[in-house]
């Protein structure tokens, strides 16, 4: 094990007699009895431990208001693959990311064995909603109809991008069926919980309690 990894262990187990922790970082193929290696909890906590990956940003730092949704045409403005354009298929809220259909590709290898390529995602500041009238990048702002329903408006033209099929898709629920585990309105909302007899059930619990703790006849 690494000498990286000993943050993870509670208690730390002891370094090789006549080395220092300057040359922990220098140390290779150390082992550690079982009863060490036990005693990692199940969850080590975040900070003890460098997650790999894209982190999950702070709550403070999440985008409130996304004005890119999954279906929109977006161009890359930023990185290696900037000027690449293509349809947003996925939006990571928790990471502030986004996929964009045939951009920022990596090759993987697949358990059959042929290599097959899929899309990273990208940083939601590094690209850029497509305008309307010249299909170039643009910033983009709110604006609030009467109804007080919200639409995006292109600032270079002013021209309104309107909202994806995917974003606007509504689940209808008429046509449901209830399950075996579904409770209809009516029992959800009936008044089961009586309060003068939960007292009473404690008053007589209270009291058998009392009554068979005694020490002694009195």
């Amino acid at each position: 094990m690494y000498c990286s990894h000993l943050k993870r262990l509670a208690p730390p187990p002891a370094l090789p007699p006549g080395t220092s922790l300057s040359e922990c970082s220098n140390l290779r193929g150390i082992s550690f009895p079982g009863d060490v290696a036990s005693s990692v909890p199940a969850r080590v906590p975040s900070l003890f431990f460098d997650s790999r990956g894209p982190k999950l940003v702070k709550p403070e730092e999440w985008i409130k208001f996304w004005k890119i949704r999954v279906g929109d045409q977006v161009e890359v403005t930023e990185g290696k693959c900037r000027g690449q354009a293509g349809e947003v298929i996925q939006c990571d809220y928790l990471r502030n990311l986004v996929k964009v259909k045939g951009v920022n590709l990596r090759k993987i290898r697949t358990r059959s064995g042929p290599t097959i390529q899929v899309e990273k995602k990208i940083h939601y500041s590094n690209v850029a909603l497509l305008d309307p009238a010249d299909n170039k990048p643009t910033r983009v702002k709110w604006q609030m109809l009467e109804g007080g329903d919200m639409q995006r408006v292109a600032k270079r033209s002013g021209s309104v991008i309107p909202m994806p099929e995917a974003a606007r898709k509504i689940l209808d629920t008429s046509n449901y069926i209830d399950g075996p585990k579904d409770t209809p309105p009516e029992v959800a909302l009936e008044k089961t919980y009586n309060y003068f007899a939960d007292v009473e059930k404690m008053r007589l619990i209270r009291q058998t309690l009392t009554k068979y703790n005694r020490d002694g006849p009195s």
